[in-house]
């Protein structure tokens, strides 16, 4: 395994101590190819916002699903979730593609359908070009069990590229998990249209997006602002602080 490789996979299990507030989990994407990432459905469950990465560019096709882990007792079996994704970064090898969609099942067992929620080829970086870090916005429609998948195809001609050409993230998505119902932990976010931890709404750095100030009609459309109307709510928080914690996982 090359060295960079191995780096990645050691970083897995290191801790960021960036001050007292929230704890952002990290993800590697390329670690979990083929495989789904399971989300809490707890309210102050592990990993209810954190961060995605595509950390190199893969030399076949990953796929990856993204859910909420609804299998927490303290989780009722009927409360609807939504998973709010800000595409911070998206760059990649020209003519390779990154398709977000969502996955909803049709009402005949085991069957799906997909529905592409944002789709981009490679060839020059999406830059974000507000003082904000959004290339794009990604929301799932209300379910018990939302799901999207993730997939980075490989083209043809970059089956074979040189290893050089396979360093440098490719794509960064920062995630919420939104409630349809709110608590005392909790505030709504209009333009989500549902609750976040009061934690998450109370970030202050511009390259972390957890409440926009609107979505927009297509879920592809860019942050533009911070919804931080929330002082109270902010202030009487001991952990409302500019900066996070970022921590990883395999």
């Amino acid at each position: 395994m090359p060295s960079w490789m191995l780096f990645l996979f050691a970083a897995s299990s290191l801790v960021f101590s960036r001050g007292n507030c929230y704890v952002y989990k990290f993800y590697q994407i390329n670690v979990f190819c083929g495989q789904t990432i399971r989300l809490p459905c707890s309210r102050n469950g592990d990993g209810r916002a954190g961060e995605l990465v595509l950390g190199y560019h893969p030399r076949s096709q990953c796929r990856v699903q993204v859910t909420v882990d609804t299998s927490d007792p303290s989780c009722s079996p009927t409360a609807q979730y939504s998973i709010y994704m800000n595409v911070k970064h998206a760059s990649f090898r020209q003519f390779d593609r990154v398709t977000i969609s969502e996955i909803r099942p049709t009402g005949t067992p085991n069957s799906y359908v997909s529905s592409d929620l944002f789709s981009v080829y490679g060839g020059q970086p999406r830059q974000s070009f507000s003082n904000l870090s959004s290339v794009a916005q990604i929301k799932s429609a209300w379910s018990v069990k939302p799901f999207l998948g993730i997939t980075y195809d490989v083209a043809t001609v970059n089956i074979q590229a040189p290893p050089a050409d396979f360093f440098g993230n490719s794509l960064t998505l920062d995630y919420n998990v939104v409630h349809i119902s709110g608590s005392s932990t909790d505030t709504f976010c209009p333009a989500l249209g549902g609750y976040i931890l009061n934690e998450l709404i109370c970030e202050t750095r511009q390259d972390r997006v957890n409440c926009p100030t609107s979505v927009g009609f297509q879920y592809a459309t860019k942050a533009t602002g911070l919804d931080q109307g929330h002082q109270p709510i902010c202030s009487s928080l001991k952990n409302a602080a500019p900066q996070g914690l970022l921590y990883f996982d395999l």
